[in-house]
């Protein structure tokens, strides 16, 4: 139902503008609640008509209630400014609904059904009113005039046939309730911000610190890395040992200390990107001969399926090679000796697709939605199968989302895995392929 319900809302959504998620959001609800009106008010009319044959309900002043929903609704997608002040105006319609609805009910001497229509009616557009705003102040201003627009028709129009005292206690009820639950949603909401502006600023902290303790850590593990290459090319038989394995420890541990960095990075939005096109099959290529001897070495088949004419995707070129490299270096280093590794590239539906599969050990199925989270692996502790920090696939996840894609993966326990990576493709790929 909820993803019903935001698919809809999504087709509302405006976009362009510079507008903030939260403001297109807003727009779009009430973009849908302004077709629901229209088509409620017109409903209510036939159905009233049989109930009270004889009630006052003009149908030129029904219609001209939904007629302004409508109005404001396509006026939203063809004036920019009555799009950006859509919530504002929307409001003033629906001002101009509670006092058409009040005044017909007073018209009709607050007849069973109009009454009890006044009150549903009432309840229901305080809560429009309600959604999203900052302070209480347009929802109380509602309720009041609700409650007094109708105390005031009731005593200049014929004598109600239902007690108006109750009525009147009722409505104010409603507003009472309407007002504290609003209330409570607008500070449930500010808490919700600050919340939010303290794990950003925490956020931004910690990407600091790493920043520094990365570049503190990388210089004297450089020179380190420097003296222990030194050493192994020019020493021999233990000693030659021993420099290796403090070249490699070292390398290992800077490549981690990157990695941090970068995922901190792009968690925060500090790492920038930019976007441009970029030919998918080119970057598979060329990541797949540079970790050739990679595979070689792990004794793995690593085959390239790629098209000979460009596959062009709307992204960031440093980003998909990253993003290629990551998937590859995985994909060997978790396949057995003789198994095989293929990388392809294809369009599809306008977006570019990187494929990566392997014959390698496959992950299992409660440990899928695991697999792109910092630090993990399927085996974790000092008896892991395999080396690394697993951040790899967390860093290909935060580059994919960051550039607008998406990525999938399917696998099967001791068959191999396969990571599909779709990428919005760049709109004018035709021109630049004819270029």
């Amino acid at each position: 139902m909820s993803t019903a319900l935001l698919g809809t809302l999504s087709v509302f959504r405006p976009s362009g503008m510079g507008l903030s998620r939260e403001v297109r959001s807003k727009i779009a609800t009430h973009r849908l609640l302004s077709l629901l009106g229209a088509f409620f008010v017109l409903l209510f009319g036939p159905l009233y008509a049989v109930s009270n044959p004889s009630a006052v309900d003009p149908v030129w002043a029904r219609c001209g209630v939904a007629l302004l929903f409508i109005v404001l609704f396509v006026g939203s997608y063809v004036v920019e400014a009555v799009c950006r002040r859509y919530v504002e105006w929307m409001r003033g319609v629906i001002y101009v609904l509670m006092a058409w609805f009040a005044t017909v009910t007073v018209a009709n001497g607050f007849a069973g059904n109009y009454a009890l229509g006044l009150l549903l009616v009432f309840a229901v557009l305080a809560v429009v009113v309600g959604l999203g705003v900052e302070t209480g102040t347009p929802a109380f201003r509602f309720l009041g005039f609700g409650v007094a627009f109708t105390g005031g028709g009731a005593l200049l129009g014929p004598e109600p046939q239902i007690s108006l005292p109750i009525l009147l206690v009722s409505m104010a009820t409603v507003g009472i309730v309407g007002g504290i639950v609003i209330q409570a949603q607008i500070e449930i909401r500010e808490e919700i911000r600050e919340a939010k502006e303290k794990a950003q600023e925490a956020n931004r902290l910690k990407t600091a610190m790493l920043a520094n303790m990365s570049h503190e850590l990388r210089t004297p593990l450089t020179a380190i890395n420097g003296f222990a290459e030194v050493l192994k090319n020019n020493l021999e038989g233990q000693m030659q040992h021993f420099a290796e394995s403090i070249y490699r420890s070292g390398q290992r541990l800077l490549q981690t200390l990157r990695s941090v960095l970068r995922l901190s990075q792009l968690e925060a939005g500090t790492f920038e990107l930019e976007s441009e096109p970029v030919d998918l099959a080119e970057t598979a290529r060329e990541t797949a001969r540079r970790l050739e001897p990679e595979a070689e070495e792990h004794q793995v088949a690593l085959r390239a399926n790629l098209p000979e004419d460009p596959a062009w995707a709307e992204a960031d070129d440093s980003a998909t090679v990253r993003i290629t490299e990551n998937l590859l270096e995985n994909a060997i280093k978790f396949t057995p000796e003789g198994g095989a590794v293929e990388v392809r590239v294809y369009e599809e539906n306008e977006e570019g697709v990187l494929e990566i599969e392997d014959t390698g050990i496959g992950i299992e199925e409660a440990a899928i939605p695991k697999v792109f989270e910092p630090f993990r692996q399927e085996s974790e502790g000092l008896d892991r199968e395999y080396e690394g920090t697993g951040l790899g696939l967390p860093i290909t996840k935060e580059l994919v989302d960051s550039l607008g894609g998406s990525i999938e993966i399917s696998t099967e326990k001791g068959e191999g895995t396969c990571f599909t990576v779709r990428l919005p493709r760049k709109q004018d790929a035709s021109s630049m392929e004819d270029s």
